[in-house]
């Protein structure tokens, strides 16, 4: 599935102008976040404050628009294929819940927390055990009439060995280098802005095999199944 998802990102499904929405939404607002840091960039104003979260608020809105258009090209949706964008997002968020809880245990259910590389794998880990469930949110977001849910869970239980390990190499490798990126590269500002564009890079890349992994998921669960609303 990694090697079909590589294929899929360069087989010219996205186009050149969805390319470069997607590279500054999500390279270029989180490049943009390192200024935040008010320990790194102590001086920045009000004025540039403002001007800042309000870039980076429609830094947001750009990465959930191209979130959403990156899965429908990928997915070579036909024109009678339309998305249902709040299940989309309903059905992610769902799916992260696991990783998000765990993640927040781990920084906050100890006074010793545990050493980052080990908090990074098992954080990333836990995002990728809902999986089915992230393949239906893709489903939702190509065709809010796809397969149900619970056909998409059905199918995938027999095969889920398959998919949480493509989806396990296409995020969790990448996340823990740009998570130790994050760790080290914060000594000085320069160090922390070029640490931080490489970690957005890296994201980018997750983001794109991620999707990719789910689309071909979601087309091979579809074609084993009749199509029904849920």
């Amino acid at each position: 599935m990694i090697t079909d998802s590589v294929k899929l990102i360069f087989s010219g499904a996205i186009s050149t102008k969805l390319w470069i929405a997607a590279l500054l939404a999500n390279v270029g607002a989180m490049t943009l976040s390192v200024f935040i840091d008010d320990e790194l960039f102590p001086g920045l104003g009000v004025g540039a404050t403002a001007l800042l979260t309000i870039i980076l608020i429609a830094g947001v809105i750009a990465l959930f628009v191209t979130l959403w258009k990156l899965t429908r090209a990928m997915a070579l949706v036909h024109a009678d294929e339309q998305g249902d964008v709040g299940a989309w997002i309903v059905w992610g968020v769902v799916a992260m819940l696991p990783g998000s809880l765990i993640s927040l245990l781990l920084v906050f259910g100890s006074d010793k927390p545990l050493f980052w590389l080990l908090n990074s794998f098992i954080s990333g880990a836990a995002s990728c055990l809902l999986v089915p469930l992230l393949v239906h949110a893709a489903g939702r977001a190509i065709n809010r009439n796809s397969p149900s849910r619970t056909s998409i869970i059905d199918y995938w239980w027999s095969r889920y060995a398959r998919l949480f390990v493509a989806y396990f190499i296409a995020s969790v490798p990448l996340t823990m280098i740009s998570d130790a990126l994050d760790h080290y590269g914060k000594s000085t500002p320069t160090v922390a802005i070029l640490s931080t564009f490489v970690s957005s890079i890296l994201y980018f890349i997750v983001t794109l095999l991620t999707i990719a992994v789910t689309v071909i998921a979601y087309r091979e669960a579809e074609a084993s199944r009749p199509l029904s609303a849920s």
